[in-house]
């Protein structure tokens, strides 16, 4: 009897340490490391369904309809359903740059921009330095202002200032007086006290003052600190 215990406790245990070997098989880090995403659409078809009919503890969530692998749509559907990799900064801007009919020249220098921002999607540096002998800084500012148009907003600019104030600009409820004080009194916003901004403004111009309210400030105050610094911070930084 005692024996036969043993056995059944040997064999529990046996195909308990077989089921977390198996739960362990296609884990999505392992099929980053293994390069299982470059199998034919056949073969990676067939390989998942095994794993998954060997292990319980796995399902499929999704399997678009079989076709041929030489079907790259379905080819590309089927793996995403797998497996969603992170997208970084650059590339989605450059998906966004191919759906656009520009001229050679300006989406050859959109590239260059695109790959000149950091991981917050300011200029890694000075986009003068992008320019080749036979291209212009109108061209320059044209590649630009396509770039700063994509989503997300906020990103191809020199620093947090000029960020801040082009998604003020591209925002629909922007208060006027917030798009003023980003503009031109950027220094202001180190205190965030609606007197000493507006004290600030009307040394320069008095008018504007006169015109603007303690509540008009705080409005424009409480809009530009729901703007975010850091309009990439969604996106993987592809280390």
């Amino acid at each position: 009897m005692s024996f036969v215990l043993h056995y059944v406790m040997a064999s529990m245990e046996m195909s308990v340490t077989q089921r977390l070997s198996q739960q362990q098989k296609l884990s999505p880090q392992m099929i980053q490391t293994i390069g299982i995403l470059a199998m034919p659409m056949d073969q990676l078809r067939e390989r998942i369904y095994e794993e998954v009919e060997s292990n319980p503890a796995m399902e499929i969530l999704r399997d678009p309809v079989y076709v041929s692998s030489t079907d790259s749509d379905t080819h590309q559907r089927f793996l995403e359903s797998v497996a969603q990799p992170e997208e970084t900064l650059q590339e989605h801007l450059l998906v966004q740059l191919s759906e656009k009919k520009v001229p050679d020249e300006i989406r050859s220098l959109a590239e260059r921009i695109i790959g000149n921002l950091d991981s917050h999607g300011y200029f890694l540096s000075a986009c003068e330095n992008l320019l080749r002998p036979d291209e212009t800084r109108a061209m320059l500012d044209k590649a630009v202002s396509l770039v700063q148009s994509f989503e997300p907003v906020g990103v191809c600019c020199a620093d947090l200032q000029e960020s801040l104030l082009l998604q003020a600009k591209a925002s629909d409820n922007a208060p006027p007086l917030a798009v003023t004080i980003l503009k031109d009194y950027f220094h202001l916003l180190e205190k965030t006290r609606p007197q000493y901004i507006l004290d600030g403004i009307a040394e320069r111009e008095p008018l504007v003052a006169r015109h603007n309210s303690l509540n008009s400030v705080k409005e424009a105050i409480d809009f530009i600190q729901s703007l975010n610094p850091y309009p990439a911070q969604q996106y993987s930084d592809g280390q």
